[in-house]
């Protein structure tokens, strides 16, 4: 091959490297798609795709393959392979394969344009000499590069080409040009990404906004997500690079580069508080504690003392002092290291915690994590790659079922949190054993072969083998191995490492074989490519879908969510956006078909259920609308909706089978506040002829609310029933007359009597103590009224009622934000209930 042909392949993978490492994780600037952050995607993918292309032209060019292989290629190569064979079994013997299939070309490029490109990308052609030389000389001039972006509010133009950016773009893929003059400088590319990544964060964490004129930071609590898309991605991104940045700084020679690295660092500590994610922060310690087990970065502490010294006291006190943004809670300050660990507590570790209990980022993880064991006991090969959500959401339905205090958390989870578990769910037993014979080959063969590398070599490549060891530690509680930016440069840099001791053989191969794998290449790349343009381009229709609702063009909303579900391999987000847009056209029938079809292509989402079910009682057709309220509360059996719906429907005899009577009692029995759709069951009972069933399940609603004067009346009507009934029919009398006494106005001088009497008589029952705090509410008395609530509040949070009245008496205190926090509670058990949506809304 003449040195044409090589110089321009070389110039070619170095722009579309540049684009991978540099480019897809700073780009992000784009309001022709609902997520901003889908262009990174789009970015990595096509140029990861060119990549292989590039690879596979080389080999065609010269008719040899460059092997650099260790046994780790091999464990590798297996786990894509069983990977591949767990989707294909799945597939083919699944009776939801179009499900499987659309999940696996969704999330597929896990597989390809992260795992394997990434890997794969290391070998191409840079060479990984690790040599002991100032690099990235190109520092400086980035950090230029990145002022020019404050100019761009003032140049910023409409449309997809905005000149100034692309002016600005251009002139940032040209340095890293220059600076790709070796391999490790190719590493370089991604540390000054996570850099500058990393001061936007912070500025917005400051207030300052040179982008968007929204907070879109909103999302995660106000925690600033730069230009990942979740604070977690970034912060596990400088976890991969913070021993290369310590590394350089301890080495660094000229006032100019020590200040530079020494300033990353301090920038990476601040980050890391600024996105309160205690996995990375983990991360992070154990990688830096690692480094420590080499005895020539010993050494190297050793020799710079002063320095290591210096960098470690400023970089934990930036990282435990720098302040939470608390100026519109008007907390006063507080660390952001501080507030977050605050939030770390846990009283009880398993899933059988009562719900005051409970620690929403353990013990959701800990239901990840036990459903990725349940995946693998039914399916041994696992789930299929791609297809985690899918198998999680049926067991997730049957933990709900069997711990109800789970149900306050937040039930949808398209990753395990943690890498093994999902490695396990998504390619089973076999899969999970390569992927750590993979890692075990890694660890193995580095630790025998650095012995053989040069001393400034050996820092280098532990200071990268660190970094990786931080972002595994990291994805024991995180998902940043799932996603493209961050995935890509794990196994880049990984591979970098496995390069180190890598055996070099090149293997002729015949001129026809050279062009089919260059086929085969090109193929693979273009696929990529055209998924990628096919994804970007349905997420362009569906942002128009909801801005043409807005508009109140229905009908043109409706055409564009059309073009935006078949235009991307069915995804949910496009089919929720084309149901609610042929809702507010009012055509039922199509809402009722599209439904029906999206839970068809996305059978783990319970909403797609649902809204058929809604669609088709409108339409008359009560029995399948039955079914698919069922379908929905076996997914999520503490959704109050389509428990109430279905209850509804079964009390006239639609759906009043065995196995409906038995999903909606599981889910019931998650509900004690679902008073009218147990009473709806109770006439489904006695419809089906099966009284003594009617009347426990009205006894219980009368038991759980002493003044449900409908169930009341209901049990009332069932003679003979024993003097528990009587005596449960005896009470709510009382507290009726109790209600009534308190809505007279002006309020009697022996309301407090009366109503005291009753409290003490049923000491912590939900209804007496919600009377007395009535009574103390209307005379003036806030205060213990909310004692009262709040007393009674941990056993019955999920009460509609309890949380209005506690809501209320919070909002006479100013206790604005606990006020909002039990109306958003309302939400969350019935997103419907639209007097909690207008409170919610008088508060803010």
């Amino acid at each position: 091959m003449n040195t044409k042909t090589v110089n321009i392949l070389n110039l070619l993978y170095k722009i579309f490297f540049t684009l991978c490492v540099f480019a897809a994780p700073l780009v992000f600037l784009t309001d022709f798609t609902r997520n901003p952050f889908n262009i990174q995607t789009f970015t990595l993918a096509c140029s990861a795709g060119a990549l292989l292309a590039l690879w596979a032209a080389r080999v065609c060019c010269e008719g040899r393959v460059n092997l650099v292989y260790t046994s780790a290629d091999f464990w590798f190569l297996a786990f894509i392979c069983i990977a591949l064979l767990s989707t294909l079994v799945n597939i083919l013997t699944s009776p939801a394969a179009p499900a499987l299939q659309s999940e696996f070309l969704r999330r597929g490029h896990i597989l390809f344009t992260n795992a394997l490109a990434g890997w794969m990308a290391a070998k191409f052609f840079a060479p990984h000499d690790g040599g002991d030389k100032r690099i990235f000389d190109a520092a400086p001039a980035l950090a230029l590069w990145a002022l020019a972006w404050l100019l761009f509010p003032a140049f910023k133009m409409e449309g997809l080409f905005d000149v100034y950016a692309l002016l600005v773009w251009g002139a940032g893929v040209w340095l890293c040009l220059k600076a790709l003059k070796n391999g490790a400088a190719a590493c370089d590319l991604l540390l000054a990404a996570a850099l500058l990544a990393a001061v936007y964060g912070i500025m917005q964490n400051l207030g300052y906004e040179i982008f968007w004129r929204i907070n879109i930071n909103y999302q995660f609590g106000g925690r600033a997500i730069s230009t990942f898309g979740n604070p977690n991605f970034l912060s596990s991104y400088i976890a991969l690079v913070l021993p290369l940045a310590l590394l350089k700084f301890l080495k660094a020679r000229g006032k100019i580069f020590l200040c530079f690295y020494f300033a990353a660092v301090i920038i990476f500590a601040v980050y890391m508080a600024v996105s309160a994610a205690r996995s990375s922060w983990l991360g992070a310690a154990f990688g830096l504690a690692i480094l420590l087990l080499f005895k020539d970065w010993r050494a190297l502490l050793a020799a710079s003392k002063k320095r290591a010294a210096v960098i470690f006291i400023c970089a934990v006190l930036a990282f435990a002092a720098w302040p939470a943004r608390r100026a519109e809670a008007g907390g006063g300050w507080q660390s952001a290291f501080a507030e977050r660990a605050a939030q770390s507590g846990l009283r009880h570790l398993g899933l059988g915690a009562p719900a005051d209990g409970l620690n929403q980022a353990w013990h959701q993880r800990l239901m990840m994590w036990t459903c990725a064991a349940d995946i693998v006991k039914n399916k041994p090969l696992g789930a299929g790659w791609g297809a985690f959500q899918l198998a999680y959401a049926p067991c997730q339905g049957r933990l709900l079922a069997q711990y109800p205090p789970l149900h306050a958390l937040r039930t949808q989870a398209n990753a395990a949190h943690n890498e093994l578990f999902e490695v396990l769910a998504q390619s089973g037993i076999i899969g999970l054993f390569c992927y750590i014979g993979f890692f075990a080959a890694l660890v193995l063969g580095f630790r025998r072969r650095l012995a053989d590398l040069q001393p400034a070599a050996r820092v280098f490549y532990a200071a990268l083998f660190c970094g990786c060891a931080a972002m595994l530690a990291d994805n024991m509680f995180n998902i940043t191995l799932q996603t493209s930016v961050t995935a890509f440069a794990f196994w880049f840099v990984l591979s970098t490492v496995n390069n180190s001791f890598a055996r070099r053989r090149a293997l002729q191969i015949p001129r026809a074989g050279a062009a089919v794998l260059l086929a085969l290449c090109i193929a693979l790349a273009c696929g990529v490519c055209a998924w990628q343009y096919f994804k970007i381009r349905a997420d362009v229709w569906d942002f128009k879908t909801v801005k043409l609702s807005g508009e109140g063009d229905y009908a043109g909303a409706a055409a564009a969510g059309a073009k935006s579900v078949n235009a991307a391999n069915r995804s949910a987000e496009a089919y929720y956006t084309l149901i609610a847009a042929l809702g507010r056209r009012g055509d039922t029938r199509a809402q009722a078909a599209v439904a029906g079809e999206a839970a068809k292509y996305n059978p783990h989402y319970h909403e797609f259920y649902f809204r058929a079910a809604a669609a088709q009682a409108a339409l008359g057709d009560n029995d399948a609308a039955a079914d698919n309220l069922a379908a929905a509360l076996k997914l999520y059996p503490s959704y109050y909706p389509a428990a109430s719906g279905l209850a509804r429907l079964m009390a006239v005899g639609a759906g009043a089978t065995a196995r409906n009577f038995e999903t909606l009692e599981t889910a019931l029995r998650l509900m004690p506040y679902a008073g009218e759709a147990r009473l709806n069951l109770a006439r489904a009972y006695e419809n089906a002829g099966r009284g003594d069933a009617a009347a426990a399940a009205a006894y219980a609603v009368l038991a759980a609310d002493n003044l449900d004067l409908a169930a009341a009346e209901y049990l009332g009507h069932f003679k003979n029933s024993g003097a528990d009934i009587a005596a449960l029919l005896k009470k709510a009398a009382a507290a009726r007359e109790l209600k009534k006494l308190l809505s007279s106005a002006p309020l009697p001088e022996s309301a407090r009597a009366k109503v005291e009497a009753y409290y003490h008589a049923n000491e912590g029952d939900l209804t007496a103590a919600m009377l007395l705090a009535e009574y103390y509410f209307r005379t003036g008395n806030a205060a213990r009224a909310a004692q009262l609530l709040q007393e009674v509040y941990p056993r019955n949070s999920s009460d509609t009622a309890l949380n209005f009245a506690l809501s209320s008496a919070l909002a006479a205190l100013g206790r604005r934000d606990e006020a909002a926090a039990c109306l958003n509670n309302i939400l969350r058990i019935n997103p419907f209930n639209n007097l909690a949506a207008e409170r919610l809304a008088a508060l803010r």
